[in-house]
């Protein structure tokens, strides 16, 4: 049959595969120019729509699948609200029909297809507005369906959350209504999915019997989708989640029992030690989103402090196993969340967890060894760097919060258990807040020497490697940020990090002298 643009189902599979495959650019070139003419006019819908009935090849479905996308963004108020409609429950029930089957590329462009629609016609009517439930069927028809469905609701997720699209002309009001309008509906029941499913592979309940592979997709999927949600732009900041700026998480009251569910946080750090990526990332990045949730999300100090130590406790596990580490993309993760956790929580609160020395302790160890390796971890050194730099900047507080005066009493008497109490508290945590400080110095003074030595031995290793590594001190941007925050860790202990530098100072000097002679 043939289509209005002038070619037969045949013909257009014909040029699909020689833009995609031929290695003759000239050939690409004129195939490219021919399937344009698809994307010119919403006269072609119609044909686009067709080849998903006559053609099984995957290059015609992509075409057709993008095709659609870039007509509907462009042309929106030329088609109608009906035709809106069925464009987008046609393309469901073709997914619903052969998503398993289809390769993972057409299925991404018809997923982007579905959400594209969904998020433009948002405000046509309720239907647009169903497509939660809609994905809801679709995972509850197969392990493979599942899947597919969790795909469909991640990208949902994050079209929503977009500020803009290639081609769409529309405002950023009407964008961000479009936002809140999601946010309120749908956002909670999709992040929920997410969240059950995850409980499920945990407990091995309710999914049925998986084959290790579709395992592997509803979990690289679901924990995709739960980093997404956790993401979202809740209050129209539009921050760059990635950068050390990025404050608090404002999730909703109404997202309480996710942010506090120790099932959800033992889950994640079990995904993030025995899967590998994305898997493990995707984890980690909900990991570093939960531990920056807002404050008063928490009901009582005692729920935030349950939810603290159970997260330190976790973070203490992979620092002591180091599962999950020999991955780039995990190790770059894991240190945003240890440079994340104390922007998030005051030094007295850390302090006060049942694990804090170990983990202060093994975090040192952890730095360390990163500087020894930095060819490997120089874009994470900052994040360990923040980590420190706010621990010894907030000695200070912390100290005032261990040596506040025990509370007092309705008629404003100092409450105390025992007649010897009163004069025995206040040396308590002038004690521990000692202990602590100690601690801490021995641990900053390792990590401070440490780096100086490590940047330092660099200069060698790169001379050795005569052009196959990159200088760590030639990059500037990076440089920047670290010494910026070297000072701080250095005045913590000023005098044997001094003297520290002064010897290694002496013995390069002594070097380069010899060297000079040498040459002499």
């Amino acid at each position: 049959m043939m289509m209005s643009a002038g070619l037969s189902i045949q013909r257009l599979e014909q040029l699909c595969e020689v833009l995609y495959t031929s290695a003759n650019e000239n050939e690409r070139k004129e195939a490219e120019a021919q399937l344009l003419l698809l994307q010119s006019s919403t006269q072609y819908i119609p044909d686009l729509l067709r080849i998903f009935e006559q053609s099984r090849s995957s290059y015609a479905l992509l075409i057709a699948g993008t095709s659609l996308s870039w007509l509907v963004t462009t042309n929106w108020n030329k088609i109608g609200v009906e035709e809106r409609l069925e464009l987008r429950l046609l393309v469901m029930s073709y997914l619903a029909a052969r998503g398993p089957g289809l390769a993972d590329f057409v299925a991404t462009s018809l997923v982007k297809l579905v959400v594209r629609v969904t998020k433009l016609g948002w405000f046509d009517g309720s239907r647009h507005r169903d497509i939660v439930d809609e994905a809801l069927k679709l995972y509850n028809t197969s392990a493979d369906h599942c899947g597919l469905a969790l795909q469909l609701l991640g990208a949902l997720v994050e079209e929503f959350n977009a500020t803009s699209a290639r081609g769409d002309a529309r405002s950023l009001t009407q964008q961000r209504k479009c936002a809140v309008g999601f946010r309120d509906a749908s956002l909670l029941a999709t992040v929920q999915i997410a969240q059950s499913t995850l409980s499920r592979l945990q407990t091995r309940e309710g999914l049925g019997a998986l084959s290790r592979a579709q395992e592997d997709r509803i979990a690289e999927h679901a924990l995709k989708l739960l980093a997404t949600c956790l993401n979202f732009d809740f209050i129209g900041t539009n921050a760059d989640e990635s950068s050390d700026d990025v404050g608090t998480i404002q999730l909703p009251s109404g997202w309480r029992p996710i942010a506090h569910d120790p099932i959800l946080l033992a889950a994640l750090f079990d995904f993030f030690q025995r899967s590998d990526p994305p898997r493990s990332s995707s984890a980690m990045q909900s990991l570093v989103l939960l531990s920056s949730v807002r404050r008063s999300l928490f009901v009582n100090e005692a729920e935030r402090a349950r939810f603290l130590n159970q997260l330190m406790r976790g973070i203490r596990d992979i620092l002591a196993s180091r599962s999950g580490l020999q991955h780039e993309e995990n190790y770059h993760e894991f240190c945003r969340l240890l440079g994340r956790l104390k922007s998030n929580y005051q030094l007295s609160e850390l302090v006060n967890a049942d694990v804090y020395a170990e983990w202060l302790e093994l975090a040192a160890g952890f730095t360390t060894t990163s500087f020894d390796q930095w060819q490997w971890s120089r874009n994470s050194i900052h994040y360990l760097l923040t980590l420190w730099g706010r621990l010894v900047a907030a000695v200070p507080y912390a100290h005032r919060a261990q040596a506040s005066p025990p509370a007092a009493s309705s008629n404003g008497a100092a409450v105390s258990s025992s007649p010897g109490a009163a004069a025995s508290s206040p040396q308590q945590p002038d004690a521990a807040a000692a202990d602590h400080v100690r601690l801490l110095e021995q641990c900053v003074l390792k990590v401070g020497r440490k780096y100086i030595e490590s940047m330092l031995l660099s200069v060698h290793l790169v001379d050795a490697a005569e052009g196959s590594l990159d200088d760590p001190l030639d990059d500037e941007g990076a440089l920047k940020e670290q010494l910026e925050r070297l000072p701080v860790l250095c005045r913590f202990r000023y005098q044997d990090v001094a003297q520290f530098v002064l010897e290694a100072f002496d013995a390069t000097t002594a070097r380069y002298r010899d060297a000079l002679g040498g040459a002499a």
